[in-house]
Parts: C-alpha cells; sequence; structure tokens
C-alpha cells in the first residue's frame, strides 16, 4: 500500500427498511425487526436518512487526488456492533460518482475511540 493511500469504508444509504437488510446478516439477525429490536431502535428515529457501516464490505484504498475527486455530503453515520450502535455527525460521507458513499478510516477510528470502541 503507497503511504499515501486512504481507506475507505462502505457505507449503507439507509432510504427504506430493506437497505438494513445487510445490517441484520452481518449481526446474524433474521429480520429488520430483530434489528429494531435488539437495539432498541425505531427506523424513522434512528434509522431512516442516515449511513450504516457496511462491516462486511472490505475497505477501498484511495489516494489523496481519488478522495479530493469524491463529493463531501453531510449525514450521520451508524456504527453497529452486536446490540450497541452509536450515531455520528461528525464522521464524513464521501460519494462517489456511481452514488457509492464511504467513511475515511481514520475518522471511523477516532469516532470509535470516542465512544471506547477501539
Amino acid at each position: 500500500m503507497n503511504m499515501n493511500d486512504i481507506k475507505l469504508f462502505p457505507l449503507i444509504r439507509v432510504e427504506t427498511q430493506d437497505d438494513l437488510l445487510p445490517v441484520v446478516e452481518s449481526e446474524g439477525w433474521h429480520t429488520v425487526q430483530d434489528l429494531f429490536r435488539k437495539t432498541s431502535t425505531l427506523y424513522n428515529r434512528d434509522w431512516n436518512g442516515k449511513y450504516v457501516l457496511d462491516q462486511d464490505e472490505r475497505p477501498w484504498n484511495a489516494t489523496d487526488v481519488e478522495l479530493a475527486s469524491l463529493k463531501k455530503l453531510q449525514g450521520k453515520v451508524v456504527v453497529i456492533s452486536e446490540e450497541k450502535y452509536h450515531i455520528s455527525t461528525q464522521v464524513p460521507v464521501y460519494e462517489d460518482r456511481d452514488g457509492s458513499v464511504y467513511a475515511v478510516e481514520a475518522d471511523l477510528s477516532r469516532f470509535l475511540s470516542t465512544i471506547g470502541w477501539t
């Protein structure tokens, strides 16, 4: 890996409840309702319009130039582990021309360390 490479982690854009199915599968649950029940969350309050870290996808190595070519968005990123979840407004979201969205590893690491998930 080039020293200038930046790891971009794929995010899932949540626009419908079905967008949460990869999260449900990743956590080993059966339905989206299991996700809501186990995390004590509601779709409209906690998930709709946010971005969820896709823990099953491999990060993408990008250069500074590639990162600069992505559109920076305002958004809330949800990180889930087992039955715990946290929402950050401090993690920038980057969108590619094809609509894929990402978060930078360093930004995620800073957020996870502030909540004690290192």
